[in-house]
């Protein structure tokens, strides 16, 4: 509706038969590319992709943000492809993905890097996520000073993972539904 101003975390969580998302062009705090839901303003964020998405998802460029629960319930999204400008990946962005899924990330993102499976800040210190699919044991490297919310949630085939001594934080869920 042209008249929404809100969409709490969540809202769209796990809504499997959601085949497309369309937003008035009248709404002035939504948007939409048909499978997903993005805030507009001063900082874009990706708030839902629909559960319906197969395939490789190109998030928009110019999102700075990835909210909660973005990818939730998306099992068909083998790979989400982030832009250089995002900056914020909520905690739990990445929550339910499927085993297999995959973040393509370009070399310009300052704010972020893949090493492996996870998914770290650019400076290393956090642990952002391990993505399903990883298996055995996992050792965070030794610059990992925190294990941020979610980081490990479903990796059902990790058996083992190994923090560094300089590890002050582990976030809420961090190991949820994980085989450890």
């Amino acid at each position: 509706p042209a008249g929404l101003e809100s969409v709490g975390a969540g809202a769209f969580r796990e809504c499997a038969s959601l085949e497309s998302i369309v937003v008035s062009q009248a709404n002035r705090y939504y948007d939409s590319d048909g499978m997903a839901l993005y805030s507009v303003g001063e900082k874009p964020s990706l708030i839902f992709v629909s559960a319906a998405f197969s395939g490789r998802y190109e998030v928009r460029e110019g999102t700075v943000r990835i909210e909660k629960g973005a990818f939730a319930g998306c099992p068909q999204v083998l790979t989400a492809s982030l832009p250089a400008s995002v900056e914020i990946i909520v905690p739990g962005a990445f929550s339910g993905v499927a085993d297999g899924f995959e973040i393509a990330l370009p070399e310009a993102n300052g704010a972020f890097f893949l090493d492996g499976p996870a998914l770290f800040s650019a400076d290393g210190a956090t642990l952002v996520r391990v993505f399903p699919g990883a298996s055995g044991t996992y050792a965070a490297p030794e610059s990992v000073r925190r294990i941020a919310a979610f980081a490990l949630e479903g990796c059902a085939s990790l058996r083992e993972v190994i923090l560094p001594k300089g590890v002050r934080e582990i976030g809420r869920y961090a190991f949820a539904e994980s085989g450890i």
